[in-house]
C-alpha cells in the first residue's frame, strides 16, 4: 500500500536545500527519537523517496515530487474548474462533481457514482485533471509506475494522504 504510515513521510520536511536530510531536525520537528528517525530513513529508501550516501540520506526525484505535494497539501483545495462524471457510453453527465480530494474521497467511498464508471473515468480522464487542476506530479508519478491502478488505489493514495495533512496539521503547528 502507498504512504502508510503518515509521520514517516513527514521525514522529507527535514531536507535541506541540497535535498540532504537532517536527523536532528527531523526528529525535534516530529517529536520522534533520532533512532526512530534512522528506522524510518531506512524505510524510505527502500521505497525511493530516500537514497543513503557516504555522508548522509538525501531526497530523490520521486521524494522531491513527494516532498513538493506535501509542502502544498491541502486536500480541501478548491480546482478552478470541477471534474464533471459522464455516463461513458452516452456522455450524458451523472449530476455530481468533485472540485478536490475530500470530495472524490466521499464519492468512491459512499459509492455515489457506480464503480466501473469510476474506474473507466480513472483510467482515461481523471489523472489529467488532477495533474492539470490540483499539480499532484506525486500520484502521476505513482500512476506513471503502476502503484495506484484503479479506484480502489485511489481510494487508499487519498486516504493516506488526508492521513499525512492530519497528523502534520497536528505535529508541526
Amino acid at each position: 500500500m502507498v504512504l502508510e504510515n503518515p509521520v514517516k513521510y513527514l521525514i522529507l520536511l527535514a531536507s535541506s536545500d541540497d535535498k540532504k536530510i537532517d536527523i536532528n531536525k527531523a526528529s525535534e520537528l516530529l517529536k520522534i527519537s533520532a533512532s526512530t528517525v534512522r528506522k524510518y530513513l531506512n524505510l524510505l529508501v527502500k521505497e525511493g523517496f530516500i537514497e543513503k550516501r557516504e555522508d548522509g540520506f538525501y531526497l530523490t526525484s520521486l521524494g522531491e515530487k513527494f516532498l513538493k505535494t506535501i509542502k502544498s497539501i491541502k486536500t480541501d483545495f478548491q480546482a478552478s474548474s470541477p471534474y464533471i462524471i459522464t455516463d461513458l457510453s452516452t456522455g450524458v453527465p451523472i449530476p455530481l462533481s468533485f472540485k478536490n480530494y475530500k470530495q472524490l474521497l466521499c464519492i468512491i467511498k459512499n459509492e455515489f457514482v457506480d464503480k466501473n464508471t469510476l474506474e473507466l473515468h480513472f483510467k482515461q480522464y481523471m489523472i489529467n485533471w488532477i495533474k492539470n487542476s490540483l499539480n499532484d506530479e506525486f500520484l502521476l508519478e505513482l500512476t506513471n509506475r503502476g502503484l495506484i491502478k484503479n479506484i480502489d488505489d485511489l481510494k487508499n493514495y487519498l486516504e493516506n494522504l488526508i492521513s499525512i495533512e492530519n497528523t502534520m496539521r497536528e505535529r508541526i503547528t
